[in-house]
């Protein structure tokens, strides 16, 4: 089963997700503060799924972070972001992919089987 890590500060998004993720075969690690590189490395996921507007730390930093280490560099990131923050961001990140909020679901799942 393929791992991702959802990152997402929201908890109503976060089960939303992580149910229909779940119910398309993928086993979710939910998390709602972002995770040191040594945390991600241990929970080995196949993909992040990353919210940028989160709490603690802005998705693009950690993702920079992410693919700047070489445990996680191979891992794809793909940073959920609004659309007027969109452009700023990805000029910034180093994302595989970005996934515009509001999104719909079933465009969600297909990005995601792009990487895993």
């Amino acid at each position: 089963m393929k791992k991702i890590l959802l990152v997402e500060n929201d908890p109503g998004l976060n089960d939303a997700v992580t149910c229909v993720l779940q119910s398309s075969g993928f086993d979710v690690i939910q998390s709602r503060v972002n995770q040191t590189v040594e945390q991600i490395h241990q929970i080995d996921p196949q993909l992040i799924l990353l919210n940028n507007a989160m709490n603690t730390r802005p998705g693009d930093e950690v993702c920079l972070e992410i693919k700047n280490h070489p445990l996680t560099k191979h891992i794809p990131v793909i940073l959920t972001t609004l659309m007027t923050k969109y452009e700023s961001v990805a000029d910034n990140t180093c994302a595989d992919d970005f996934i515009i909020m509001p999104f719909n679901i079933a465009d969600m799942e297909q990005k995601i089987r792009c990487y895993i």
